[in-house]
């Protein structure tokens, strides 16, 4: 019986369903898809396998954001200047700068396990099932921006799916980086102040660890202790170089170097950073156009609470996901329910990514995530050939000079066309650290960038997949700690259980200041990665009696510190936004709802709570609550007075009661 593919809610698709036969993946069994859209126009697909699922997915989607996929796919592919012109090619360098070539992902894609393959595959094809009816009637389904930016309608491929799911990795996933600015921060204090003067005011302004950041894991809960309930196959990803360094054919090497001195740490410090080596680094790790700004606006939050502390006695937690405003918006919902069990979800995604929920609910359980923002990016300091700066030395003993080499850089160029027309193009070389920032060659040396999720995208893609499949708090702590990448995990269930995690591929570091570039020459290697149950988690399994579980039972996160014991690069600072949405989750404080009321007036945590707390994180000036107690009694002239009679029974909030459209309080403005 050939497959078929219903909607109730969409009449149009019944009409296609021979053609839509014709196109679906070959199955060991005919299946019939189905298409139902909620009363927000949602579609909810329904089939008896995930691969069956994941063809209606790539079908609905493409139905509802097909020139949003396109777009989506110019922008992971650095190709945004091919549809708006010369503009947006920083963008397209930063982007082709950070991730892959097509062969690159289609090498890695055969490493993912196989169901995920499959429905992704299953995916595409669902999506071009639906262009195809597009090309067979354009007068009614073509979407307009096709025309009007004279954009051929082509097949949505596997690797535009690829592209997009590491694009948003390096998006929302990425962390660290900043040493080389630290490093000129440095010598710019030392040059001011002398050595030992400049480094105490280095030690001032460039912390690891401000203790006074707000944590979202309580200070004084053992969150080492805690058990992760990761199971063991989430440590199973390890560091290897070979797993690293395979795709760049870093084994074909210029030769031996024996006897040639490698860099250390100190020696790196004193090397001078050129103003074109930060001007290079900040063009490579900035999105600074306006679309940029537009499309990935940077945050999101969530909140959790346990049924010891909710007044309904049942798990709460609330997602909010800040992806920045424009229509359409740049996510989407749907829900996925296969009769198998394997994909069984609704929530959201990005048009085009596959067919998994991102941010949602499951079968007793929901999740949310956030930004990390942990630092598992170094920079490598490269010692180049005194002759060819695409050569540079590399020693895996540096014991032993023997052993000392010179190796190639792996180098491609990048073109970049409008409609064809070429006006840029880009080389971009890599080394086993990573690919290069910037070249010194006065001074003989280049700055790599090493970040922890190279070519390990799938471990990413693999937990986000199993999201949407899990049966347990086991399940999704264990799928949490395969990502490569960095981000805070969320969830709660109908057991009572809620966990917090912040996964991603940490490094073991040689000894050394984290705050400043690495050797490259071999001395600061990489050792491997931290275990699951040494990174920041805090989870309360209901009923299971454990003392080491979180009893707390509440948190709340912005991208900020997950632990108070965690650094980074550049700690956290205390000045964070976190600091009003925890004050406001707190059951046992109550606090003054600007709006009017009392949020957990009664002690426990309520619905009513939990939107109350995010409008008055989202709405409080962080200035009043860390300047306005320093305010003078008296000002030193009438001017100063004035502003401090202003600031007089300030409460910190931004709103505008009176639709004028300027914060209500000159107080805001004034402590600005």
């Amino acid at each position: 019986m050939p497959a078929r593919l219903r909607s109730r809610a969409v009449p149009a698709l019944l009409a296609c369903a021979a053609m839509l036969a014709a196109m679906l993946p070959a199955r060991a069994s005919a299946a019939q898809i189905t298409i139902v859209r909620d009363r927000f126009g949602v579609p909810h697909v329904y089939g008896a396998t995930a691969a069956d699922v994941s063809y209606g997915a790539g079908y609905a989607l493409a139905q509802d954001r097909l020139w949003q996929m396109h777009v989506f796919r110019m922008v992971a592919k650095g190709r945004l200047s091919h549809l708006l012109g010369s503009l947006y090619a920083s963008n397209d360098k930063v982007i082709r700068f950070w991730t892959y070539t097509a062969a690159e992902r289609a090498e890695r894609f055969a490493t993912y396990p196989a169901d995920i393959r499959e429905n992704l595959t299953a995916f595409v094809a669902g999506a071009n099932a639906y262009i195809a009816e597009v090309r067979a009637d354009p007068a009614r389904k073509l979407p307009l921006e096709f025309a009007q930016f004279g954009e051929p309608l082509d097949d949505w491929t596997l690797d535009d799916s690829l592209a997009m799911a590491d694009y948003l990795i390096y998006t929302f996933g990425s962390g660290g980086g900043s040493e080389v600015n630290n490093l000129s921060i440095l010598q710019q204090l030392k040059a001011k102040f002398g050595d030992e003067a400049g480094a105490a005011a280095f030690d001032d302004i460039v912390w690891t660890n401000d203790p006074d950041a707000p944590a979202s894991i309580p200070e004084g809960f053992d969150w080492h202790a805690n058990d992760s309930r990761a199971r063991p196959e989430a440590d199973a990803k390890t560091l290897h170089e070979d797993a690293r360094l395979g795709m760049i054919e870093i084994d074909k090497v210029a030769g031996s170097a024996a006897g040639v001195s490698g860099l250390t740490q100190d020696a790196i410090a004193r090397i001078p950073v050129s103003p074109h080596v930060l001007r290079d680094i900040e063009a490579l790790t900035a999105l600074d156009d306006p679309f940029s700004e537009l499309f990935i606006k940077f945050g999101s939050n969530a909140q959790i609470a346990g049924p010891d502390v909710t007044d309904t006695g049942n798990t709460m937690g609330t997602a909010g996901p800040q992806v920045g405003l424009f229509v359409p918006q740049a996510l989407t919902d749907f829900g996925l329910h296969s009769a198998d069990g394997k994909l069984d979800a609704t929530g959201m995604t990005f048009a085009g990514a596959g067919p998994a929920v991102l941010i949602g609910r499951g079968r007793g359980y929901h999740w949310t995530t956030t930004t990390g923002a942990s630092d598992i990016t170094d920079t490598f300091v490269e010692k180049l050939h005194p002759e060819n700066q695409r050569l540079y030395l590399f020693n895996p003993d540096p014991s032993d000079p023997s052993q000392a080499r010179w190796e190639n850089m792996k180098c491609r160029t990048e073109v970049y066309a409008i409609k064809g027309v070429q006006f840029d193009t880009q080389e971009i070389c890599r080394t086993r650290h990573g690919p290069v920032l910037s070249w010194d060659v006065a001074n003989g040396v280049a700055y790599a960038a090493r970040y922890a999720w190279f070519n390990r995208e799938g471990g990413t893609i693999e937990g986000f997949f199993r999201y949407n499949e899990a049966r347990s708090i086991e399940d999704f702590a264990t799928f949490s700690n395969l990502l490569a990448s960095n981000h805070n995990m969320f969830y709660t269930d109908d057991q009572g259980s809620i966990g917090y995690w912040h996964p991603g591929n940490f490094p073991v570091r040689a000894p050394g200041d984290l705050r400043l570039p690495f050797s490259g020459t071999g001395e600061q290697e990489w050792r491997g990665l931290l275990k699951a149950q040494q990174t920041p988690h805090a989870v309360y399994v209901h009923g299971d009696g454990d003392p080491n579980d979180f009893s707390r039972q509440w948190l709340a996160n912005w991208n900020n510190k997950p632990a108070v014991d965690w650094d980074r690069e550049n700690g956290w600072g205390a000045f964070d936004r976190t600091k009003s949405l925890i004050e406001a989750l707190d059951p046992a404080t109550p606090v003054a709802d600007p709006w009017g009321g009392t949020i957990n007036g009664d002690g426990k945590i309520s619905w009513q709570d939990l939107n109350a707390n995010l409008r008055y994180g989202a709405y409080r000036d962080f200035n009043a609550d860390f300047i306005q107690r320093f305010l003078p009694a008296a000002g030193a002239n009438a001017n100063e007075q004035r502003a401090l009679d202003a600031c007089k029974g300030y409460n910190g909030a931004i709103y505008d009661d009176n639709g004028d459209g300027f914060v209500d309080s000159n107080c805001y403005t004034i402590l600005n």
